[in-house]
Parts: structure tokens; sequence; C-alpha cells
């Protein structure tokens, strides 16, 4: 699968780094990757901006979902993760 444009990447970069800059536990794992491990919101921006291999991966996969359905859903997704996050009081 080929990478998103460059406008598409730094938009979607940009709404992970802002999911993990007001994540309440952005040092915890939020995600496992099979073979990869647990990652954190700041080991995922970190990734995602040194361009590893697992920030790739995790590049490709939300280019998929832009594709499944659109950049602003997408992005709409992290905020709504926040939202939800918020509501049951995580991060208190």
């Amino acid at each position: 699968m080929p990478l998103p444009n460059p406008t598409t990447q730094a938009r979607l970069i940009h709404a992970v780094e802002k999911w993990a800059d007001s994540h309440p536990s952005p040092d915890l794992p939020a995600i496992r990757i099979l073979g990869k491990g647990a990652l954190s919101p700041k080991q995922i921006v970190a990734a995602l901006q040194e361009r590893t291999p697992t920030g790739t991966l995790l590049l490709e996969v939300l280019e998929n979902a832009v594709q499944q359905s659109s950049l602003e859903e997408v992005i709409e997704g992290f905020d709504k993760s926040l939202a939800q996050s918020r509501a049951v009081g995580h991060g208190d």
C-alpha cells in the first residue's frame, strides 16, 4: 500500500500529536502491535515523526482508515477517543 500524500501524512501526524498531547495517560501503553509490543501515545508520535518501521506501519493503517472513510472521520476519531476517556474519568 502506498503511503499517503505529504499533506495527508502531515494532517494525520498532527491529529496523533494532538491526541497524544491531550491523552490522560501519555506514557502508558495505548496500543499493542503484534511483534512490536505495546506503545504509549508518546511512543506512537515518536515513531511517526521519526518514520521508523513501526511509524510507517501505523501511517499505513491510518491511510487505510482514510480510504475506508475519510480523512476528517479519522481525525474526528482521535477527538472522540479523548472525549470518551475524559467522560469516564481517565486522567483525573
